[in-house]
């Protein structure tokens, strides 16, 4: 079974299934965030760095889309 990241699921949606595509402008097309593995550890995480008036940094590719 192949396991393809969330770009490379909306990639073959676009190129294998046209009738299908993903809206990224309709927010109920996107997969919630809570799907995500250990999110719930990362939204913890984020919440201790507010809360002891760390910094947080954001990294992305140059377009940040994924």
């Amino acid at each position: 079974m192949t396991h393809l990241s969330f770009t490379g699921k909306r990639w073959r949606l676009r190129t294998t299934m046209p009738d299908r595509t993903i809206d990224l402008n309709a927010p109920h097309t996107l997969v919630p965030p809570s799907v995500f593995p250990d999110m719930d550890r990362a939204v913890e995480r984020i919440q201790r760095a507010l809360r002891d008036g760390e910094r947080i940094g954001i990294f992305g590719d140059y377009d940040c889309d994924g």
